[in-house]
């Protein structure tokens, strides 16, 4: 897997935008000669050190050829190289939108929502490039990005935390190492929930679901509990004798028969 440092290696990634985009529908074997002209001129002006003359010739190639999402990938690196970051996410945003395969593209947003400390979109584009490379060297790291940067769900009314992981401590009835990325051969999913003063009473059921690619939900397990007052409640889900199917889950929680928060997770080659 080539890493996409946004800072670094512009010529390389430039490059690397190129090979993408030719095998894709907005590719440069699509386009006219003079786009192709103006493309070569400003990884000429890359070459040389001359930033400003390459920011100039992928903006007339984007004007010109605003469907060229190569263009887009290659203004944004330019963008990039002059912290001008919310230009060079405006680009590579343009560039997904024109190409959704766009792996490199998808990267970089990562890495760029990152730094601006905006997880969300981070875990979005970053979770977008592991579904388009899922057998790059190296993606073991980004799916450990991935779960580095997700954070604790916040329940509604008595339910506080919820983090999902591979590990817990059954003593205090925590997780361990929070995340919302699995593999598939993931012995037990783990799911602890903080209760904060309940009433007497209280029902608490809680549903995992496979979601299948039509979005249908498939109860894999369902879960009820009497509860009142506070404690943390841990939850296992043990692996299917053949691993766990690559795709979408949900954890449902359900307080007095209302639906109290959805948590996402995902299981990912």
């Amino acid at each position: 897997m080539k890493k996409i440092f946004i800072y670094s290696f512009l010529f390389l990634f430039l490059l690397t935008g190129c090979s993408v985009g030719q095998n894709s529908s907005t590719g440069s074997s699509k386009i006219s000669k003079n786009a192709k002209i103006l493309l070569n001129k400003g990884i000429d002006e890359i070459e040389s050190g001359d930033i400003k003359e390459a920011t100039n010739s992928f903006n007339q190639l984007v004007n010109k050829y605003p469907d060229f999402a190569v263009g887009y990938y290659n203004l944004g690196l330019v963008y990039a190289q002059s912290n001008e970051l919310y230009k060079a996410i405006n680009s590579w945003e343009q560039a997904v939108i024109l190409d959704n395969s766009y792996a490199d593209a998808y990267y970089n947003l990562g890495l760029a929502y990152k730094s601006m400390h905006n997880n969300k979109k981070a875990i979005e584009n970053f979770s977008n490039y592991i579904a388009l490379r899922p057998n790059d060297a190296g993606i073991d790291l980004v799916k450990k990005e991935l779960n580095e940067l997700q954070e604790p769900y916040q329940g509604k009314g008595i339910i506080g935390r919820v983090s999902l992981s591979d590990n817990a401590d059954f003593k205090n009835k925590i997780v361990l190492s929070p995340k919302n990325f699995f593999k598939p051969d993931t012995a037990c999913i783990y799911a602890a929930i903080e209760i904060a003063n309940a009433p007497k009473n209280t029902d608490l059921k809680v549903i995992w679901y496979y979601l299948t690619s039509d979005n249908q939900k498939v109860p894999v397990n369902l879960l009820k509990f009497v509860l009142e007052d506070s404690k943390n409640v841990l939850l296992s889900l043990n692996k299917p004798e053949e691993d766990w199917p690559i795709g979408k889950y949900e954890l449902d929680i359900i307080v007095n028969g209302k639906i109290n928060d959805i948590i996402p997770f995902e299981v990912l080659k």
